[in-house]
């Protein structure tokens, strides 16, 4: 029989995510100067670029359902992330010419990430109509939780942040 795995804080060890939909995918040499796909596949209806007729820039498209994945799994659902919306909006720009680059997107997020308060970057996120009885026990039990870590932290035990 095997046992269960330990249950392990995202404190103190932080989440991996990967987004991938290799159906749809189309191998680009790095360093080719072809870099235009065409095709109306895919799971985000949303890409305003999508055609079987008129060639687009993939890694475009790629930064556009991810800053739409952002905007729909995390934005719309929880009421504390308002933060991200300056890069939700820049991903998901109807002009992919007026998107950010993969570079530019992750030098925008960790932009973001060092002006985010400490606290505020290890509160839990809260659903937008959380029930308020709901709010104030995981409030209490996310403000125990982070005296924990602090405490841990200060005392030199310090964790991986995310």
């Amino acid at each position: 029989m095997t046992d269960w795995a330990p249950r392990i804080s995202r404190l103190s060890a932080g989440p991996k995510y990967y987004y991938v939909d290799y159906g749809i995918s189309a191998f680009i040499p790095p360093g080719s100067s072809e870099r235009l796909v065409t095709g109306t596949y895919g799971r985000d209806r949303d890409v305003p670029e999508l055609s079987d007729d008129v060639p687009y820039d993939p890694f475009k498209v790629d930064i556009f359902i991810l800053g739409n994945m952002f905007r729909q799994e995390l934005y719309e659902k929880y009421g504390n992330l308002g933060f991200m919306l300056p890069i939700i909006e820049a991903m998901t720009q109807y002009d992919p010419e007026e998107r950010p680059s993969a570079q530019q997107a992750l030098d925008q997020w960790r932009t973001i990430r060092r002006k985010t308060w400490m606290f505020k970057k290890h509160w839990r996120t809260s659903y937008i109509n959380e029930p308020i009885l709901v709010t104030i026990i995981l409030d209490v039990l996310g403000l125990i939780r982070i005296g924990i870590y602090l405490t841990k932290w200060l005392s030199g035990h310090r964790y991986p942040g995310p």
